[in-house]
């Protein structure tokens, strides 16, 4: 909480998490476009986040490179999101889903108070995520 330009940092406070947008590369790790089809070489990427028990996606989005998504995904404690923020991002394709990228991504007290966090090289794409203390 902050009040007259001084900030205090309560672990225990509840924050919003926010898959805000990310930027993934064009190939998949064998060096092959995510999906198979020319015209739609592109992912159709969607996120996957967990924090201690709980759960929850964002919507898939279509043909792109450069998603944004700016869902709220996970209402959570500081100190939760610090200890076992996890994400995934996916490329829904028919038949089974391909995975972009994983990672635990560190969230500093400073990251909380900024309200946003880019993650770089979270598999093959760098994701941006929002917070906001409710």
């Amino acid at each position: 909480m902050c009040s007259l330009g001084q900030c205090v940092f309560n672990p225990f406070a509840v924050w919003r998490v926010v898959a805000f947008s990310a930027s993934i590369l064009p190939t998949d790790p064998n060096g092959l476009p995510w999906d198979s089809t020319p015209a739609y070489a592109d992912p159709d990427p969607y996120v996957f986040m967990k924090i201690g028990s709980a759960t929850n996606s964002t919507s898939e989005l279509q043909d792109t490179l450069s998603p944004v998504w700016n869902q709220a995904l996970i209402d959570a404690m500081a100190s939760d999101i610090q200890s076992s923020l996890y994400v995934e991002i996916w490329d829904s394709d028919f038949g089974f889903d391909e995975q972009i990228g994983n990672c635990y991504p560190a969230i500093s007290q400073a990251d909380l108070l900024l309200g946003m966090k880019t993650v770089m090289g979270c598999g093959r794409a760098d994701i941006t995520l929002m917070f906001y203390m409710l």
